[in-house]
């Protein structure tokens, strides 16, 4: 028997199992297979290649790659695809043929237990969603969620549920229904205060917690009315059939392929995102995304699209979720970025933008742009010395990716990229403060364009006087305008990466290289500040040069 950390299988069910499910049929999941002089061969689903090396036997239950050695039966072959342990493959597989697994002694206490979790979470968020729609105590909820414009309809697609404010009596009442103390206590519900049991998310919007099978597994409380003093969010603590670095919220939009999956910070982000767009999305739950997370999203989806907030933690998560990943890059296992404009989150900006065309969503850039953009930001400057150390910083993250084909365009897109700066910058003129009138004309106009692509909400305050400047150059001018036409169009939901990929699908990249110069980093530095600081300089500043430039257009 083949033994394992959940007890053992015997040698029968697994025969009966490879007997019952073909290894080929699997393997077809991952990579096309085709009947070759009466053997079934393809490319490796485990590294690149063009000429397949990758032999399947199903009379024997194997397989074999001559390219990379990876070899194995129909369980070692799943374990390594899901990224499942054995127990798991062996259940899984097991359905699939419709085969019931027999349960030692101790596997029987254990599913008995899990039972009981999974029965009392059920039972919990049935009470939590009475009380919201049914009874008196759920009427300030319902007033709540109605503000914030979420449908009756959106808040029972996610089983949203309200805990009664007394939680001694709620506690009672569980008691006296009959549901086990213990039982509540370890999923997490049941407290005690004096030796008292009490509901610990009393008073508190509850967000029910799914697994990928819609099954209740835990709990999220958002703190309403006179508690406001208390923790935001309350989360339940890990429990047998809850592990929070394994789970995302929603977690069953995963049961099936997606086109287009978001991953987001917050719940009623999640919420807001299905009502809006109804577009498929997930989230974290409340702790740094975590591997196995991302792993998850990939087996539905190959580019999920990361929605960050537009603030300096939004940039630091950027970073530590780019280290993660870096290394399990592939060819359909990569990410999207978008930053929302400071201050708003996923929730807000949908909220605000929900009448417009669902295909009008975010703007996204890839993996590899967000990458350099990083790199960057970590070496400023134009000496010999930060080229070197970008340089390196780009092997150094280059050097990380296990895939041999993306390891390699990667290396070579961010080299174009390192390229290109340090050439525009060998070209630039030399720094010395612009003389007479023209000169400070052109430093203010490139300000202008500059902050604006920086910063597109100073337009709320000065489109029309920007409209009227007349520019020294005529494609700076036009692409002045072209950013009027896209703020209309966009709305207070643009940002500067979105801005400014489009400007450069628009073909307007040598006005922006042209605009960025070296002279911006003496003469205008604020562009360069913190998030939080530099919203506001930037549209004071742009305010005054665009008056002043009309002053002196005048005379």
């Amino acid at each position: 028997m083949l033994k394992n950390n959940r007890g053992h299988f015997s040698e029968g069910l697994l025969r009966e199992i490879r007997h019952k499910v073909f290894l080929s049929s699997v393997i077809k999941e991952f990579c096309a297979l085709k009947l070759r002089a009466g053997r079934i061969v393809g490319c490796c689903p485990f590294h690149e290649e063009k000429t397949p090396s990758f032999y399947v036997d199903d009379d024997k239950g194997l397989y074999y790659c001559f390219g990379c050695s990876a070899k194995g039966d129909l369980f070692q072959f799943y374990m390594e695809k899901k990224a499942v342990p054995f127990p798991q493959a062996v259940e899984d597989l097991a359905e699939k043929a419709g085969i019931a697994i027999p349960k030692t002694p101790d596997e029987k206490v254990r599913h008995k237990k899990y039972q009981e979790l999974y029965k009392c979470a059920a039972l919990l968020t049935s009470f939590y969603e009475d009380v919201l729609w049914t009874r008196p105590a759920g009427e300030g909820a319902r007033a709540y969620l109605s503000e914030r414009g979420f449908s009756a309809e959106t808040c029972r697609h996610f089983r949203l549920g309200f805990g009664p404010d007394r939680g001694f009596i709620t506690a009672q009442e569980w008691i006296k229904n009959g549901w086990s103390k213990e039982v509540l206590a370890a999923v997490g519900n049941l407290a005690y205060k004096d030796g008292k049991p009490y509901d610990r998310f009393f008073g508190r919007l509850i967000f029910p917690v799914l697994d990928d099978k819609s099954r209740p597994i835990a709990f999220s409380g958002r703190v309403l009315g006179e508690k406001q003093k208390s923790v935001k969010y309350m989360n339940s603590p890990e429990t047998d059939i809850f592990k929070k670095k394994y789970t995302v919220y929603n977690a069953s939009v995963l049961k099936k392929k997606q086109e287009k999956l978001f991953l987001v910070e917050g719940f009623t982000d999640v919420m807001r995102i299905h009502q809006s767009l109804n577009i498929p999305a997930v989230s974290t739950m409340g702790t740094a995304i975590s591997l196995s997370q991302i792993q998850a999203l990939w087996k539905s989806c190959p580019t999920p699209q990361v929605v960050l907030d537009g603030d300096m933690a939004g940039e630091k998560a950027l970073e530590r979720l780019l280290e993660l990943v870096v290394p399990y890059l592939e060819p359909d296992k990569t990410l999207l970025f978008s930053f929302l404009p400071s201050g708003m989150d996923p929730d807000i900006y949908f909220e605000k933008t929900s009448q417009a065309p669902p295909q009008r969503t975010l703007d996204a850039v890839t993996f590899v742009e967000r990458l350099w953009a990083v790199v960057q930001r970590r070496h400023p400057g134009e000496t010999p010395e930060v080229y070197a150390a970008l340089e390196g910083c780009v092997q150094s993250f280059t050097a990380q990716i296990k895939h041999a084909g993306v390891r390699k365009y990667y290396r070579n897109t961010l080299e174009q990229y390192l390229y290109a700066r340090t050439r525009s910058a060998s070209k630039s003129t030399p720094l010395r403060a612009p003389k007479g009138i023209f000169g400070a004309q052109i430093l203010r106009q490139k300000i202008i364009i500059a902050g604006l692509c920086i910063e597109p909400l100073a337009l709320d305050v000065c489109d029309e006087a920007v409209g009227q400047v007349r520019f020294c150059k005529p494609n700076w001018g036009s692409t002045v305008k072209d950013i009027l036409r896209i703020y209309e169009r966009e709305g207070w939901g643009l940002n500067s990466f979105a801005l400014v990929k489009i400007l450069l699908r628009a073909g307007k990249g040598d006005v922006l290289r042209e605009v960025y110069d070296a002279s911006l980093r003496v003469h205008a530095s604020f562009l360069f500040q913190d998030r939080g600081t530099r919203k506001e300089t930037v549209c004071k500043v742009i305010q005054d040069i665009t008056k002043r430039l009309l002053i002196e257009q005048a005379g």
